[in-house]
């Protein structure tokens, strides 16, 4: 599992290690991740975001979670993708280990998306 924080650096989330499957701070399943590295609300069936390597995105491009294994910078709008097949709900992950808290090297130019992990998730 790799650890996703917000701007603040605080620990917001998880990522699996496969990239499939997105998880809240208390491990609950709030995300899927596509095959085209869509980002899908488990609890609306919406696209929310994109993932870039270990990051996430909102749809707009902007920032908005980030784990330190990926360089944090904004990506261009992408396009809206289809709703993938349905996505049959994971395993309860193990309790991964609390990471330190990572230096966050913050861009003047990067634009962060201004939204909170729950309403991110929509939940």
């Amino acid at each position: 599992m790799k650890p996703l924080y917000n701007k603040q650096t605080k620990l917001v989330g998880w990522l699996s290690d496969d990239k499939l499957n997105i998880f809240d701070s208390n491990l609950d399943w709030v995300g899927l991740v596509a095959a085209d590295q869509s980002i899908w609300s488990v609890h609306t069936k919406d696209w929310i975001g994109n993932l870039n390597g270990t990051n996430i995105h909102d749809t707009s491009g902007h920032i908005i979670f980030y784990n330190p294994e990926t360089p944090i910078e904004n990506r261009p709008k992408p396009p809206i993708p289809t709703m993938p097949l349905q996505h049959t709900r994971p395993e309860p992950p193990l309790q991964p280990m609390r990471r330190t808290k990572p230096i966050c090297h913050h861009k003047p130019e990067l634009i962060w998306a201004k939204r909170s992990w729950q309403k991110f998730f929509k939940y």
